[in-house]
């Protein structure tokens, strides 16, 4: 319902409002009187910053004689209660963010693999299964140094350094995969790293494209020439 004709406006607004028995004439809406409420108390609950985020508000049917102890006991339990509710939308918020990941993840017809710091693949999705042949259980078997071809492979002392002072922004690298059936494709990977509020890696996000055809032509053009 709409709070410009009740005192939650003003304890948004305003901060603690404490009405102790004028509440109806104050707002004189049938909702207070059918309700026989004479006494009301609101706080707003904010955020880190300041912003509102809710508000709790307690209506009395009698008139509130210990004002002084709304005054001294609700700002402590508002606060500690802002607290629990910014955890939980930020948990809510956390969990709506991985299903959307999750949904982008795995019906994306982009070939994605997340890999952690040893480089083992630890997940990935159907995209990446038709590319190369194998299924989901069998990829989480290897680690990207059994995929990639010998010649292609990055020291790790290089390329995890790499990864994570790219961050999210991520780079770009070709490379050739093993195939199931044995043989290599060439492969263009976007590589991005996911890490958290200390920089410590949680896994690595590889999308990658199948240039296979393209580094042919190329190998063509090149061998013609030299004709």
């Amino acid at each position: 319902y709409s709070i410009n004709d009740y005192p939650c406006r003003r304890v948004i607004q305003e901060g603690l409002q404490i009405y102790s028995g004028d509440i109806q004439e104050t707002y004189p809406t049938d909702r207070f009187k059918q309700m026989n409420i004479h006494g009301y108390v609101g706080i707003p609950l904010s955020d880190v910053e300041g912003k509102p985020i809710g508000l709790i508000a307690l209506m009395h049917d009698t008139v509130i004689a210990n004002k002084d102890d709304f005054e001294y006991l609700l700002p402590i339990f508002a606060s500690r209660t802002s607290a629990e509710l910014q955890r939980q939308l930020s948990i809510d918020a956390l969990n709506k963010s991985r299903k959307q990941f999750k949904d982008v993840f795995d019906y994306s017809s982009v070939p994605v693999f997340l890999m952690d710091g040893n480089s083992k693949i630890i997940s990935c999705n159907v995209a990446l299964e038709i590319t190369l042949g194998y299924t989901s259980e069998e990829l989480q078997r290897f680690s990207l140094i059994d995929l990639m071809h010998p010649d292609d492979w990055i020291d790790s002392e290089v390329f995890f350094p790499s990864v994570i002072n790219a961050g999210t922004e991520g780079f770009r690298m070709e490379g050739r995969l093993r195939h199931r059936d044995g043989h290599y494709l060439w492969t263009e990977a976007f590589i991005s790293a996911v890490v958290d509020s200390s920089d410590t890696l949680l896994y690595i996000i590889i999308m990658i494209q199948d240039i296979t055809e393209k580094k042919q032509a190329q190998d063509a053009l090149v061998e013609s020439e030299r004709k």
